[in-house]
């Protein structure tokens, strides 16, 4: 019965506190055109660790940010109800460097749409 060994879990805790201070530094941009998707994204990666996060919701407010700040990882909707989709913000943003290209850029969509599949 001496042989049985119970695992070490403290390394764990402080794993996930690491994890979690790494990602508190990180900058977030969620680009949504309803307001409970835009806040239940930003519960969602709150809850994961990380602290600054940012809404828009228009062209014009997703340019102003990108322009004056880098953000590690964005996530924007395919269909933004406007002249201007994610895809294009995606494209946009690349071409004229105001999104970096290390920046990883998440597109969501529940449009079942073939033609934006």
């Amino acid at each position: 019965m001496n042989d049985i060994i119970t695992p070490d879990f403290t390394n764990l805790d402080k794993s996930e506190e690491r994890e979690s201070k790494k990602n508190s530094q990180k900058k977030i941009l969620i680009i949504k055109g309803l307001t409970e998707m835009r806040f239940m994204l930003k519960s969602l990666v709150s809850s994961l660790g990380y602290r600054h996060v940012d809404l828009e919701t228009t062209r014009q407010g997703v340019l102003k940010a990108v322009m004056g700040k880098h953000y590690d990882i964005a996530f924007s909707n395919y269909n933004l109800g406007s002249s201007i989709d994610g895809q294009q913000i995606l494209e946009v943003t690349r071409k004229t460097y105001a999104l970096d290209h290390s920046t990883v850029f998440i597109m969501i969509t529940a449009d079942t749409a073939y033609e934006n599949t």
